[in-house]
């Protein structure tokens, strides 16, 4: 399940979810993605959602990029440096979503057998690379 999925499932539950908005990467290249951008409020972050990014029997964490406190000016380009850090774009898209002033901010891991593992750490930094 993608993170794109995953965020469009917590919206619905009514889950408070930062807003965002996804850009397939042909809409990116037509210039088709700045109206639906213009409801979010600045700084965002530029994340990926690659198709494989996240499946059932592995997880690529990390492994793309994602650039967090993106202004408008500085949008174009960190698309671009997110698609072209996927191994193929056609047919992907990223994520833009609201960038939140964290204290902490983690992730939860999960495995089989109720094993969970947290990592985290103060602010709104990177927690997982590659």
């Amino acid at each position: 399940m993608s993170k794109l999925s995953q965020l469009i499932r917590f919206d619905a539950l009514g889950i408070p979810t930062p807003a965002f908005t996804a850009v397939s990467y042909e809409d990116f290249r037509l210039d088709k993605y700045r109206e639906d951008v213009e409801r979010l409020s600045f700084p965002v972050i530029v994340r990926s959602s690659f198709s494989d990014e996240d499946g059932d029997t592995h997880s690529h964490a990390g492994a793309f990029t994602s650039l967090p406190n993106i202004h408008p000016k500085d949008l174009f380009e960190a698309i671009d440096e997110v698609f072209l850090s996927y191994p193929a774009q056609e047919g992907q898209k990223v994520i833009i979503q609201e960038m939140l002033s964290a204290d902490y901010s983690g992730v939860l891991f999960a495995f089989k057998d109720a094993v969970w593992k947290l990592e985290y750490g103060q602010g709104a930094g990177a927690v997982v690379g590659g």
